[in-house]
């Protein structure tokens, strides 16, 4: 049998590449990535942050843009899906910001030379019937003073701090206030003058001015202090300062920083007490200023009579303290009389051993030689001989009776009761009714 010989034939290696089943399945992951991409991202751009940046941000120079996803879009591309246009985002509008006016910065406080300066051209210098003080124009041209400034007149002196010199009426004064009202003959309506500030608004410890004319001729003395306490006394209002108070500042404004008048200087305690002074509070001036009645104070006296007695616990009326002053004066006076009295009794023995040994003397007589005065011709049967003698006791019970008649005098004055004017002579052996 014939055999056919035939080449053999060479198989062709596979194409390289992906299998089928392993291209599918990577791109099946592609498509999974794609849609899980597209359900993750937000709906709308992140809002932007609005946080302050800090140094190292603000100066940082800006970057290049972020590539788009151009992977993914391929991915998707190649899986088949449909993909819409990409939608241009736009960064939002940064928040609107309202620019407010600036407020206006507070006013500075006026100095305290400011408000002193301002406040000593409303005040004046007041003379009447010998009584110096001081008072301050306020609303209307008028000028508030004190009612014992003023005293009983109807017609004063003022001086304003320019030094003019000017007629005064006397409005209205209220001395259980202590309070008056003066209208100068010529008003000038450009005049400076003080607005009064109620009590309510003065705080305890604030910075205030006292001004006037200290002594009476020291004209716009200023002095300075803080409110010490507002008291009461009788139903009239007082604002307790440690400001120095002197004489002549009686009726001048107390002044606060703002150069409002809460007050009228009106008293201070003396001997009890430092820097303790007392001013009317302006609200009792106001009905005064208006042409209205004030209304009485509860309490019997003058203001400064209420004030001492709530500063010292003394309720006696000031009559009686008067009196009671006047009647220890007085028992004064008679020991010093006294005193001459006793050494004109040593004087009289010599005298009467001597002179007047054979001579009766009357009786009845606290000391025996008050019968030279009471008679003086017990001592004109003295021998010659004793003739300066006597002309000596005669001169020297002459100056007892002298000293005794003029301490009367002034005890019965001032209303020593005259009880106790006998009891006082009976008690130093100096009774006797022809002082």
């Amino acid at each position: 049998m014939e055999t056919v010989a035939t080449t053999p034939v060479e198989a062709k290696a596979p194409a390289k590449g992906i299998s089928v089943p392993l291209s599918g399945a990577i791109v099946a992951c592609l498509a999974v990535a794609a849609v899980a991409f597209l359900l993750t991202r937000p709906a709308t751009a992140p809002a932007p942050d609005t946080s302050v940046p800090g140094p190292e941000t603000a100066l940082a120079e800006p970057g290049p843009e972020p590539p788009a996803p151009a992977a993914s879009a391929q991915a998707s591309a190649d899986a088949g899906e449909v993909t819409s246009a990409p939608v241009a985002r736009t960064a939002p509008a940064p928040p609107l910001v309202l620019a407010l006016p600036a407020s206006p910065a507070p006013a500075a406080a006026p100095s305290i030379e400011d408000t002193a300066r301002r406040a000593m051209q409303a005040v004046a210098s007041i003379e009447a019937d010998g009584n110096q003080g001081s008072g301050f124009f306020t609303t209307g041209g008028l000028l508030l003073t004190n009612a014992h400034v003023v005293g009983s007149r109807a017609l004063v002196k003022v001086r304003q701090a320019d030094g003019q010199v000017q007629n005064g009426h006397v409005v209205r004064a209220v001395p259980s206030l202590d309070l008056a009202v003066v209208r100068t003959d010529r008003p000038v309506p450009s005049h400076m003058w003080l607005r009064l500030r109620p009590v309510r608004e003065a705080r305890v410890g604030q910075e205030v001015l006292a001004i006037g004319s200290a002594l009476g001729v020291l004209q716009n003395t200023v002095t300075r202090g803080i409110v010490s306490g507002v008291r009461d006394a009788g139903g009239v209002t007082l604002i307790q300062t440690d400001a120095a108070v002197n004489p002549g500042n009686s009726g001048g404004p107390l002044v606060d920083r703002d150069g409002f008048a809460l007050g009228v200087t009106t008293i201070k305690i003396f001997g009890q007490a430092e820097a303790l002074g007392f001013a009317v509070a302006a609200d009792h001036a106001r009905p005064l200023l208006e042409g209205r009645d004030a209304g009485a104070p509860s309490g019997g006296g003058s203001l400064q009579e209420r004030v001492q007695a709530a500063v010292s616990g003394d309720t006696r009326s000031a009559g009686d303290r008067a009196r009671e002053e006047a009647t220890a004066a007085f028992e004064n006076e008679v020991e010093a009389v006294e005193q001459a009295a006793d050494r004109l009794d040593g004087y009289w023995d010599d005298y009467k051993a001597t002179c007047l040994s054979t001579t009766k003397l009357p009786k009845g007589y606290d000391r025996e030689w008050i019968a030279v005065l009471a008679q003086p011709s017990v001592i004109e049967a003295a021998p010659p001989a004793c003739r300066a003698w006597t002309q000596q006791m005669v001169t020297n019970t002459a100056t007892v009776r002298r000293a005794m008649v003029e301490a009367l005098e002034q005890a019965r004055r001032d209303g020593v009761f005259p009880g106790d004017l006998r009891e006082i002579q009976r008690r130093h052996r100096l009774e006797w009714g022809g002082w």
